[in-house]
């Protein structure tokens, strides 16, 4: 056998285990969301999520006024999370994910989304029901972070999931463009991003916990599921090369992603070992 026969073969070998390990996730995240038993397919994911999301301005306001807490940080906590929320609800009504809106059994439809929603509540309740100073009036820094993880995890996520509504609403198959083009999970990176606007400014070890939970678990098996679909379409293995599972190949280049990130990864070295961005700045200058 010729050596570009054996590197075929074994190429071959690779994609098959890669493939079984997606199509067992897409399995797995197929039966929590819509099959747990028992009883018929009926109600739809969307429902309680909405609720969730939809309401949570509601929730943390009512904390504020149950301990007393309009401060600074409560009020910057309020304006993020629960404008999510809104955000959450009105993309919902124009551009729904489909796989909200398929009815499930009642478990999975009503109790596998509290699983992750839940934890949720515990970071607002944490961040109004604070008593630290560092809590209740974070430093200028922080809530600049916290804005722009907010802001652009808002944008990757509500971008992303408006082309692939759209563009599919129109032709079937692969979206290999735009938001999709240089990564195939933009959309769950953005939601990372946004939510951990909430854990910087709310100061607490045990929200980067629930995190961890929610991301390595649920969300590696929802995007592996989605990789092992999309690895069934025409143009799968040209698509796989110009792109990244979730984070962006920025302008589909490795040697350009490495630079940009190592550079960015840089300046944040310098940042936090000077102490933050100000006297990082003021040590060039002064």
């Amino acid at each position: 056998m010729t050596d570009s026969a054996v590197d075929t073969a074994d190429t071959q070998n690779k994609g098959e285990e890669q493939g079984g390990i997606f199509s067992a996730m897409n399995a797995l995240n197929e039966w929590l969301c819509y099959w747990v038993p028992p009883g018929p397919q009926f109600l739809p994911q969307y429902l309680i999520v909405n609720f969730n999301k939809g309401t949570m301005m509601i929730y943390l306001f009512i904390l504020m006024c149950v301990y007393d807490n309009f401060s600074l940080g409560a009020w910057i906590y309020l304006s993020l999370h629960g404008n999510y929320g809104i955000i959450w609800y009105l993309k919902d009504k124009t551009f729904p994910n489909p796989g909200f809106t398929r009815p499930s059994t009642f478990i999975s439809g009503l109790l596998v989304p509290q699983v992750v929603l839940i934890p949720y509540y515990y970071i607002g309740f944490w961040m109004m029901s604070g008593t630290e100073d560092y809590q209740r009036n974070p430093s200028y820094e922080r809530i600049f972070i916290a804005i722009q993880l907010y802001c652009i995890g808002v944008v990757l996520m509500v971008l992303t999931d408006a082309q692939q509504y759209l563009v599919l609403r129109e032709k079937k198959g692969l979206i290999t463009h735009c938001m999709n083009g240089w990564s195939r999970n933009m959309n769950y990176l953005g939601e990372m991003m946004l939510y951990s606007s909430f854990g910087v400014l709310c100061q607490r070890v045990e929200v980067w916990y629930i995190y961890a939970a929610v991301w390595l678990i649920l969300f590696t098996i929802r995007m592996m599921g989605k990789d092992a679909s999309l690895s069934k379409k025409e143009g799968w293995a040209a698509y796989k090369e110009k792109t990244w599972f979730i984070v962006p190949k920025l302008y589909n280049s490795l040697v350009a992603s490495l630079v940009i990130y190592a550079l960015f990864g840089g300046l944040i070295y310098f940042a936090v070992s000077q102490g933050g961005i100000e006297k990082a700045a003021k040590s060039l200058y002064k």
